[in-house]
């Protein structure tokens, strides 16, 4: 609060050191769709900023900037702002009414209440990380989800205040610290860079590209996803996890919704994934496309396969001998379900096309995925 404050104070100092050099004084409280309670009486007025701007009394017939300040504008943790203000050139807003006033005291209350459920959900989310017993972590889990989902609620109820396409409470901040990591990704023989910032998340290995924006909320069921299909897979515990990484569909590519890149081992996600509202249309060509995992348990079963190969052999520095390693194993077991009478066109579009491209990996990763989220 200390910090935001004297940031605040020295912004203020600032503009009203180069006002003060054209000899100018006069000032206006900006309207920002509001403001707090506390202030949202000055929005709209005209002072003379004796404060920062050096004016004087006989600037004009307006009240000192000084007043109001000890009246209590520009308090702590204020985010209200002045500009300079023309008389022959602005025109000034109508004052707040006092019922709009009360609706501002309303929206603080709000955004207070969802600060701290965002705190309490944050607090859950490290003991969940970091806590070493089992039952003290799933129980730190269910406190966080229940603590998001209040913020989320209390988030949609404040936003109905100064609901706008570019709203500033749209975008939650979702990155840990300032942690960045470059990917390079090959795609048509071309090397494309992708820049990312580590995401604050349960999973510690979650980057998003810098040309992505999430919601909060998307994210955190992004990262629910993640740790239940990890314990699906019963790889919960597991050392050598992929780096997840959140690209656009320009950094993708490619039409796919995620790509697992074993000599990498990282999962690279398309962005529309998250923005889709008809996840069954996007998911189409898979097995159970109707469930969100599908195509992230797909994935991470590659991600399974790779991790175990290099368990046994050591890193995977040739991609194709990697992929005959794979249909050598999975090639038997896909013509062993055929001679059990298993359709293969029955999985999905997809596990048909690759049957046909002899991937047999693929076709029972699909296979997999039925097997496990349906049972």
């Amino acid at each position: 609060m200390a910090i935001k404050t004297a940031n605040k104070r020295a912004y203020l100092r600032g503009e009203g050191e180069e006002r003060a050099k054209y000899g100018l004084s006069l000032v206006v409280v900006n309207s920002r769709q509001g403001g707090c309670p506390d202030c949202a009486k000055y929005i709209g007025r005209v002072f003379i900023d004796d404060v920062y701007s050096n004016g004087k009394k006989s600037d004009g017939d307006y009240p000192l900037l000084s007043t109001a300040i000890a009246e209590g504008l520009f308090h702590p943790r204020c985010k209200d702002s002045t500009s300079t203000y023309y008389p022959e050139l602005d025109d000034l807003d109508e004052p707040l009414s006092d019922d709009e006033i009360a609706e501002l005291d309303r929206q603080r209350g709000l955004e207070e209440k969802q600060q701290y459920a965002e705190r309490q959900a944050q607090r859950f989310d490290r003991r969940a990380k970091y806590s070493l017993d089992e039952d003290n972590k799933k129980f730190a889990k269910a406190r966080a989800d229940e603590w998001h989902d209040r913020a989320d609620r209390l988030e949609e109820k404040t936003k109905q205040f100064t609901l706008k396409s570019d709203e500033q409470k749209y975008y939650r901040p979702a990155f840990d610290g300032d942690t960045e990591k470059t990917f390079v990704r090959k795609m048509n023989g071309e090397a494309v860079t992708i820049n990312t910032h580590k995401a604050n998340t349960v999973n510690d290995n979650v980057y998003i590209s810098d040309n992505v924006k999430l919601k909060r909320k998307e994210l955190h069921n992004f990262d629910k996803s993640i740790t239940k299909a990890y314990d699906i897979l019963g790889e919960t515990k597991s050392v050598g996890k992929p780096n997840i990484c959140v690209i656009s569909p320009e950094e993708m590519q490619s039409n796919a919704i995620a790509s697992y890149v074993p000599t990498q081992n990282v999962l690279n996600v398309n962005s529309s994934y998250f923005s889709t509202k008809n996840i069954s249309a996007l998911q189409a060509d898979f097995a159970c496309p109707e469930n969100r995992m599908s195509t992230i348990l797909h994935e991470l079963i590659h991600w399974q396969d790779a991790n175990n190969y290099r368990k046994k052999f050591g890193e995977i520095d040739n991609y194709s001998e990697y992929c005959d390693y794979l249909n050598k194993i999975y090639k038997p077991k896909v013509e062993k379900l055929i001679q059990k009478g298993y359709n293969i066109k029955d999985i999905s579009r997809y596990a048909k096309s690759k049957y046909y491209d002899n991937e047999f990996d693929e076709v029972y990763d699909e296979y997999r995925v039925i097997q496990l989220l349906e049972r």
